[in-house]
């Protein structure tokens, strides 16, 4: 039993094809010996466990967690808070090379976890992310999984556990069109997208609307973390969804009107819909958007009683939307933003200038002391929306200093580069990839050669013409994996 459960040695193979046949192999005696004894390994189950590595032996090991998942408690060989312990262990430490030829086994295992069938919702999460990182530690995949512990982790207001995955922009959707297969799954070159995929059963499909429903989610995490930069990317990619002709769903809608208001406090302005969105697609964004749009073209003004009327005048449309705090959190940054305009023209400013020049949206009116304004300043710095520092003034007067923009970058900024650069390798290899998947799609084919033959027409003035990529190629084409309900 032991010989069989220790045969493969995940690091002793020299080439992928010598690791492939080997790992079949195992596989196939593993799923021999269980049919064969079971009974014996679940008597043995407390000492396999100890001597079968979860690291390295991770099939085995998770062949004899499997076994003893399908027992009912009171018969388990272990206590249950044990047999809990050891999942936790697996799951935080396994190979995952091995791990792709056992995906429907392995996928069972985590959908439980994520279920809280075995841990509840903070500990589930916390291990579900560790090994989702594991498989795919860039998570540019997305999976199945994902959108289950996302949700979860919605429900149950455990936002700083799932933020981890979701911070990291993904590339991949289930089961995409002309994706580079791999000759073995063990290859190590691989793009994840090779060997998580439905076929592999490490995830399952992903509609469309299903997609959408994770980047929502998403964007409501970011939004209740204040963290209005990746709430509006996570907006913007469900509103840049590709679809037919004006058709968009309630749920595009919806994040469009949310989209707006998190460009406004994330870039301090009215955000701009990218120009490959189609014109018809467009028009109907500005027709269900319009009150929220009415505010957003005030906001970057000094026009803050205007500002102030709109707002009021769309309380009702908020309060319907669900909106409501998200508008607060609008008005409240306005002045913040007339503050931070104020560096394109002074290097320092005294606070009761910053006072005099700036509007609360409020009350349309200056704030009534300089302490008001002191706090409004700290709090800005406090978040790092502001860089700058207070003194005190020959006269005793409290200024505020922009620092130097050209000034060194500190220590914290360069570990970020270095992380910036790093995943700027990463992405260089993707988009190669996407690229490479581009190139095969006849599709896409399709698009180019209508284009050149569209420039022609035109002699060469596309400007008249504004013919998005999504209104020329059927949403799921390019998509893939992508089902509909």
């Amino acid at each position: 039993m032991e010989e069989v459960l220790l045969y493969f040695e995940h690091e002793n193979y020299a080439t992928d094809d010598v690791y492939d046949k080997t790992v079949k192999n195992h596989i196939t005696r593993i799923t021999r010996l269980f049919k064969d004894q079971a009974p014996a390994i679940v008597a043995s189950a407390p000492r396999l466990l100890e001597i079968v590595n979860p690291a390295n032996h991770s099939i085995s090991h998770l062949a004899i967690l499997n076994t003893l998942k399908h027992i009912e408690e009171a018969s388990l060989p272990i206590s249950i808070d044990a047999f809990r312990e050891y999942v936790a262990r697996f799951l935080l430490s396994y190979d995952a090379r091995q791990i792709r030829y056992v995906g429907d086994v392995f996928y069972d295992l985590v959908k439980d976890v994520s279920e809280c069938k075995l841990f509840p919702a903070r500990q589930s999460i916390e291990i579900v992310v560790a090994a989702l990182g594991r498989l795919d530690p860039d998570s540019v995949m997305l999976t199945s999984l994902h959108l289950a512990v996302v949700k979860l982790a919605y429900e149950t207001a455990n936002w700083d556990e799932i933020l981890p995955i979701i911070e990291k922009p993904w590339a991949f959707l289930p089961g995409m069109k002309d994706q580079a297969r791999s000759k073995h799954l063990c290859d190590m070159t691989a793009s994840p997208a090779a060997y998580i995929n439905p076929s592999t059963q490490l995830t399952d499909y992903l509609t469309r609307e299903g997609v959408m429903e994770h980047e929502y989610i998403s964007a409501m995490i970011f939004t209740a973390k204040q963290k209005w930069a990746k709430a509006h990317e996570a907006y913007q990619r469900i509103v840049t969804w590709p679809s037919r002709e004006s058709s968009v769903s309630k749920l595009m809608t919806d994040s469009h009107k949310r989209w707006i208001l998190t460009g406004l406090l994330a870039l301090g302005q009215a955000p701009i819909l990218p120009s490959h969105i189609s014109s018809s697609v467009q028009k109907s964004y500005t027709a269900l958007s319009k009150p929220y749009a009415d505010v957003a073209a005030q906001f970057s003004t000094t026009n803050v009683e205007q500002l102030k009327t709109e707002i009021e005048k769309g309380a009702e449309t908020w309060l319907t939307d669900q909106t409501t705090t998200l508008m607060k959190e609008v008005v409240l940054a306005y002045q913040k933003w007339q503050i931070l305009g104020l560096t394109d023209v002074y290097l320092k400013i005294s606070v009761p200038e910053i006072r005099q020049q700036t509007f609360s949206a409020e009350t349309a009116q200056n704030l009534e002391t300089d302490d008001d304004v002191e706090g409004l300043l700290q709090e800005m710095v406090n978040i790092g929306m502001l860089q700058g520092s207070l003194e005190i003034g020959p006269d005793g007067t409290k200024c505020l200093t922009f620092l130097s923009r050209d000034e060194e970058i500190e220590y914290t900024e360069y570990q970020k580069k270095i992380k910036d650069d790093r995943r700027i390798k990463i992405l260089n290899k993707l988009t190669q990839e996407s690229d490479a998947r581009l190139a095969s799609s006849k599709d896409f084919a399709k698009h180019i050669l209508r284009e050149q033959k569209r420039l022609d027409k035109d002699g060469g003035q596309s400007q008249s013409v504004e013919l998005g990529f999504d209104a020329s190629i059927e949403d799921e084409d390019l998509m893939s994996g992508l089902r509909q309900e």
